[in-house]
């Protein structure tokens, strides 16, 4: 397939500032992935939690590299209340922002350290700023390939991997907040 972007006809998908790099897996752009599902993604999920249940912060990210979509999920959780902000918005030019809407991923060292964060917004009256840091080098899982029943469709391929991070920062609801420690809280997780 032949495809035109700025008005330059190629095979290879548009470039990225990541393409000037050597880190290629496949025969093509950064902008593409080997697979043609439209269900193909790469997630982050991570949480963390006071040790007495009083506040818990989740948060989740999506990226639909061949929906063109970037997905984010952030919330608070005090006792039993529950406060979830929901965003998303097209990859566009910006595929290596990972912020939708007042939600927002940063890799500050790579395998070690991240930061998590919900700002104030209208929707919800949840916020956090949680930085997570490294307690052990992470794993990888085996890769999961499964298919169906009669044979021939693959139902899942997939790749994890997993680390424990201490969490400190803070999660807020409704002007209330409440500090992390390191002690405090101890999950994330990438898939």
């Amino acid at each position: 397939m032949l495809l035109v972007f700025d008005g330059v006809a190629s095979s290879l998908g548009p470039l990225l500032p990541a393409d000037e790099l050597l880190h290629h897996q496949i025969i093509d752009t950064f902008a593409t992935v080997s697979e043609s599902d439209r269900s193909w993604t790469e997630k982050i999920w991570a949480t963390c939690a006071a040790r007495d249940g009083s506040l818990a912060v989740g948060f989740g990210l999506g990226k639909y590299v061949n929906r063109a979509v970037m997905e984010a999920v952030g919330g608070v959780a005090r006792g039993r209340e529950q406060f979830t902000v929901r965003a998303s918005r097209e990859l566009g030019d910006e595929r290596d922002r990972y912020a939708v809407g007042p939600l927002r991923y940063e890799v500050v060292e790579p395998l070690r350290r991240v930061r998590l964060v919900l700002e104030d917004n209208e929707a919800q009256p949840g916020s956090f700023d949680v930085p997570f840091e490294g307690i052990v080098p992470p794993f990888l899982e085996e890769r999961e390939g499964r298919r169906g029943a009669n044979g021939p469709r693959v139902e899942a391929d997939g790749g994890r991997y997993h680390q424990a991070r201490g969490a400190s920062g803070w999660g807020a609801v409704g002007g209330t907040r409440g500090a992390a420690r390191p002690s405090s809280g101890r999950a994330a997780a990438r898939s």
